[in-house]
């Protein structure tokens, strides 16, 4: 082999070796994207979060404040009617500090938190008293069952009866009158599960409240219709009401929960009624 054609092929091979990279070029460092926090979804536990109701104009409101929010998460959510939010609003004076349990539930973007009667107090008392953690005084049962079934019930699809025997001292004894118009109703216990009745729903513009009006009411049990809390299920009926129009029917179940005289009701299953008469 001449000269040149030894120098034209050792030209060529660095020439290539030039334009392949090497293999430590090749490997390329992984850099993971920092993924952004997400907010609380329908039905996530909230476990024993630390904070306080706010008070506006010496009222104790149903906000509740956060001590310190998850990332992604606000600052402060609704606490739903209850008797837990009942008895917060009740002990907030004395004990202004509490940790709470409960689930999220989100409608129209908006976070509220469905509180269980599982409540502590943190810090000391308002005004006297001894340091350290202690339970809110209340007479309310502490049913394991129950309170593990509420925590689970945001998985379940189908309608299942829970206990009825959620409820504080405050629904003890014989039904108390629900005032609608000028008739008086029974109201139900805290804790009672409504499932599969047949119904629509109704808007009033002048409260903002959404109401389900059952199709056959019990009236020596309940009254003819009840206010819906918030939550994913609610979003979804007035959803199907705009695309299928204000006179289908749905049928539903919930969880009934008491609040300052009136009943309420957590929807866990909701389904659209069609009318096959029509065709």
């Amino acid at each position: 082999m001449s000269h040149q054609s030894s120098a034209a092929a050792a030209t060529q091979a660095v020439t290539v070796a030039a334009s392949q990279p090497s293999a430590a070029a090749k490997v390329q460092p992984h850099i993971k994207k920092p993924v952004a926090p997400k907010a609380p979804s329908q039905g996530t536990l909230v476990a024993d979060a630390q904070g306080h109701l706010d008070v506006q104009k010496g009222s104790v409101t149903n906000l509740f404040v956060f001590d310190k929010a998850q990332p992604g998460w606000p600052k402060s959510m609704r606490i739903l009617p209850s008797e837990s939010l009942e008895l917060l609003q009740y002990a907030a004076p004395r004990y202004p500090h509490v940790a709470i349990s409960g689930r999220v539930m989100v409608f129209q973007h908006r976070r509220y938190l469905f509180a269980l009667p599982d409540i502590r107090v943190v810090g000391a008392p308002a005004r006297h008293g001894n340091t350290g953690s202690a339970p809110v005084p209340t007479t309310a049962p502490k049913n394991p069952e129950v309170l593990l079934r509420s925590l689970l019930s945001h998985h379940i699809s189908a309608p299942v009866e829970l206990p009825a025997n959620l409820h504080g001292s405050a629904m003890e004894g014989a039904l108390l009158p629900n005032n609608i118009g000028k008739k008086q109703f029974p109201l139900l216990r805290e804790g009672t599960y409504i499932w599969n009745q047949n119904g629509r729903l109704t808007f009033d513009p002048v409260t903002h409240e959404w109401t389900f009006v059952f199709t056959a009411p019990n009236l020596q049990r309940h009254a003819p219709s009840i206010m819906l809390l918030p939550c994913h299920f609610l979003q979804m009926m007035i959803t199907d009401q705009k695309t299928k129009g204000t006179n289908i029917n749905f049928r539903i179940s919930g969880q009934v929960t008491y609040y300052q005289g009136r009943n309420y009701l957590l929807l866990t299953y909701v389904q659209v009624q069609h009318n096959f008469s029509r065709f």
